[in-house]
Order: structure tokens, then C-alpha cells, then sequence
């Protein structure tokens, strides 16, 4: 992901336990169709910084009335790495991100 777009992502068969890790997002914020948690963090304080430093992932969640849902983003600021969940049972869900950035990494996976 390195363009400002909404990305889809499409599982052959329902899966839960959703899981995204990511590193380096920097001054990005990512906003999904889907609620999660973060389930670790690396904030310089109560975890150890990533490769590229530390960083900060505020979580929001907000009603968007263009499209008459609920949607949740964590933005970065600094170098923020982690791991987010995704409760419940998806055969597909989207995301977008806000800016065009050079490079950042994720992984998604599931547990359970």
C-alpha cells in the first residue's frame, strides 16, 4: 500500500481472527469498514520501539454520514509499529489510506 485509495480485501472463504501487523506507518491514517483492537504497540515506553523508531496510533471511531456508517481509523505519527484484531467473521472488508506514502509495511493473517 503506498497510494491514498480505498483497498479491498477478499478471503475464498469466511475467516476469523483477523490480524494486521504493520510498521512504519508514519504520519498516515488508515480507516477500515470493520471495528478491531490494538493488540500490541510499540511506544517507546511500555514497548520497545520498531526498526525504524517510535510512534504514536490514536484510535477513532466515528459515524460518517457521506456514507451512512460507522467507520475506525488509527492514524501514525512518528514511525508506529503493532498488531490490530479484527473481531468476527469476514469474507471481505475495505480500507482506505488518507495519504500517499513511500513505503510502509503490513501484514495480514488470522489466529484462532
Amino acid at each position: 500500500v503506498a497510494f491514498a485509495q480505498v483497498y479491498l480485501v477478499e478471503f475464498s472463504m469466511p475467516v476469523m481472527g483477523v490480524v494486521l501487523d504493520f510498521v512504519s506507518l508514519n504520519l498516515n491514517t488508515l480507516v477500515f469498514s470493520n471495528d478491531f483492537t490494538i493488540a500490541s504497540f510499540g511506544d517507546g515506553v511500555n514497548k520497545a520501539c520498531g526498526y525504524f523508531g517510535c510512534g504514536s496510533s490514536p484510535v477513532r471511531k466515528e459515524y460518517n454520514s457521506s456514507v451512512g456508517t460507522t467507520v475506525y481509523s488509527f492514524s501514525g505519527s512518528g514511525e508506529p509499529h503493532g498488531t490490530l484484531v479484527f473481531d468476527g467473521i469476514f469474507t471481505r472488508f475495505t480500507f482506505s489510506a488518507a495519504v500517499d506514502e513511500a513505503w510502509y509495511g503490513f501484514t495480514f493473517g488470522t489466529f484462532g
